[in-house]
């Protein structure tokens, strides 16, 4: 991938992927199967619309209102789980993603893993805990 491009984040985004099966192994629970929650496919397509790509970088552009929306939705659906036993709080979101939603997430303290559908690994048992909507995106 570095003969393609010099971008960073690009670069980082093929070498997790290729590292699923590790990364899918870190978070897997004592009977080997990942929990984690996911936006549904309205809220999921809403995040991709506010995608915007400047100097080849992908960034998620929302205003504040929107970010605190997000934040509030997926805070509250990570203490759900958390109630439940169940950590470390696992959100799997679309590749393209990924990394703008992790930055937001570790901005605000919210301790939520942010995994791509590419680092999970195919072979593995999942059960989707929560999906998160939100209307006003």
């Amino acid at each position: 991938m570095a003969e393609v491009t010099k971008n960073v984040t690009i670069i980082v985004e093929q070498v997790r992927a290729k590292l699923s099966r590790v990364i899918t192994k870190q978070y897997k629970d004592e009977n080997g199967i990942l929990k984690l929650l996911t936006f549904n496919a309205a809220t999921e397509q809403k995040l991709l619309d506010s995608l915007r790509e400047r100097d080849g970088i992908r960034d998620l552009i929302l205003n504040i209102g929107q970010i605190n929306t997000l934040v509030k939705a997926c805070s509250d659906e990570a203490t759900k789980l958390l109630h439940k036993g169940i950590a470390p709080v696992v959100i799997i979101v679309d590749p393209l993603l990924r990394k703008s939603l992790s930055d937001i997430f570790e901005k605000f303290g919210l301790d939520i893993v942010v995994l791509s559908h590419a680092e999970i690994d195919s072979s593995s048992k999942f059960e989707v805990m929560g999906s998160i909507e939100i209307d006003k995106l």
